[in-house]
């Protein structure tokens, strides 16, 4: 007889599962749930062409030390090295969820990408994972 599961309420619409990264089982989390984004809402026609399959979501994975979880991604730039003195404040208009773990803006091939602290991210994750 198979072990039975059990679903933790809590957990419901952090958690998206276990994805395998090189050879090992890393929790995959949906990161707009912890930033209270909705997803849909943020950017309708990216959603609706991300459901369609013309574009393919990425999978980011955030180690810090000992610590790695998962994520998906509309978008990846891969990784940028910047001068933190060009690094602005976050503007007043962000929301309250993610502006917790924000730590500044970036421009970027006349784009503005929003800095988050792993670590905070993390943290917060963990918390909720219990």
């Amino acid at each position: 007889m198979p072990a039975r599961s059990t679903v933790c309420a809590h957990l419901l619409g952090l958690v998206r599962g276990l994805v395998n990264v090189r050879g090992q089982l890393t929790v995959c989390v949906a990161l707009e749930s912890l930033l209270q984004i909705d997803a849909a809402r943020a950017d309708p026609e990216r959603s609706s062409a991300s459901a369609a399959g013309v574009l393919g979501r990425r999978l980011v994975v955030l180690s810090l030390q000992d610590q790695r979880l998962a994520f998906e991604s509309d978008e990846v730039h891969g990784a940028h090295r910047y001068d933190p003195a060009l690094v602005g404040e976050v503007p007043g208009t962000v929301a309250l969820a993610s502006a917790a773990f924000s730590t500044g803006v970036l421009a970027m091939e006349n784009r503005s990408v929003g800095l988050l602290d792993d670590g905070l991210v993390l943290s917060a994750i963990n918390r909720r994972l219990g």
